[in-house]
């Protein structure tokens, strides 16, 4: 069997060859074994047996390989299973989302983005040209910060203030560009107009000349779990066409939430009120049964 780690890449790559053996082993499990020993991993993909068993360990300490301790062989762990649950999520936001994210693309003659919150950011994971045309762009896959994009700014608007404070904490407020709010009382102000009007606005924060605007998508427990945005230059993207584009936009972000499970109010009354909910940011099912 070839082991894949032992194909060199390029000069110059960025590649980190520990990271790669251990994808090795993970991927060695999939194959036609779900339990393998250090031995058996050892000859299958080429390593040293103190190689393949501090690669093992290091696995283990987060989660990702289990051992049993009779037989000493190993078996993918939970941590892998909550990984492919993530995907799965991502996956099912995407396809219900998709078809009405394409008559807004549509309706908007804009580029539409939408995206997930993850480690404090958003993560693109599906988009649209102004034609209509899903497209697979570098865009994909790609992180931004969550205060000075739009679908970042509709995420933070639904979050409990405390969580806000803490993702600041942890990851600053980076200025992109002289629009970037980089103070946290300005951006405390920001995120209480975007629960009053219901959407987010990006006015040249994160690239000079382009403009969006986004809504949130909350689930079925009301908590915000993703975000679309129309995307354009400035030039096309003013506020008069904004103000012209919000009633289409909320009526797709309450359309998607209801197809993700979202039981509670409708969801521009229920951004003006996401301050008093209980962190976490879920609604009270009692409330609005």
């Amino acid at each position: 069997m070839m082991n894949n780690s032992d194909q060199s890449p390029a000069k110059g790559s960025h590649l980190v060859h520990s990271v790669l053996k251990a994808l090795d082993i993970l991927e060695a499990f999939v194959q036609d074994e779900y339990v393998l020993g250090v031995t058996d991993l050892s000859k299958r993909l080429g390593f040293s047996k103190s190689t393949t068993h501090n690669l093992l360990a290091t696995l283990r300490s987060r989660g990702y390989v289990e051992e049993d301790p009779e037989t000493r062989r190993y078996s993918l762990g939970v941590k892998v299973l909550e990984l492919s649950q993530a995907v799965r999520a991502n996956i099912e936001i995407r396809d219900r989302a998709a078809p009405l994210l394409r008559q807004l693309a549509h309706y908007s003659s804009e580029a539409v983005y939408l995206t997930v919150l993850h480690d404090d950011h958003s993560i693109y994971i599906y988009s649209i040209e102004a034609s209509g045309r899903s497209v697979a762009r570098s865009a994909l896959g790609q992180r931004v910060p969550l205060h000075c994009t739009a679908v970042g700014k509709a995420k933070m608007a639904c979050l409990p203030q405390e969580e806000v404070d803490r993702i600041v904490q942890r990851v600053g407020l980076k200025r992109f560009t002289p629009n970037t709010i980089a103070d946290p009382d300005q951006l405390k102000a920001e995120l209480a107009l975007i629960r009053q009007r219901g959407y987010a606005v990006d006015n040249e924060e994160h690239e000079i000349a382009i403009r969006c605007m986004a809504a949130p998508i909350l689930d079925e427990t009301g908590s915000v779990t993703a975000s679309f945005s129309i995307s354009g230059p400035s030039g096309r993207m003013t506020d008069e066409r904004i103000a012209q584009l919000a009633p289409e936009v909320m009526r797709v972000a309450e359309a998607i939430s209801r197809r993700l499970g979202y039981s509670g109010p409708p969801l521009g009354s229920a951004m003006k009120t996401m301050q008093t909910w209980p962190e976490g940011g879920t609604f009270q099912r009692t409330s609005h049964s």
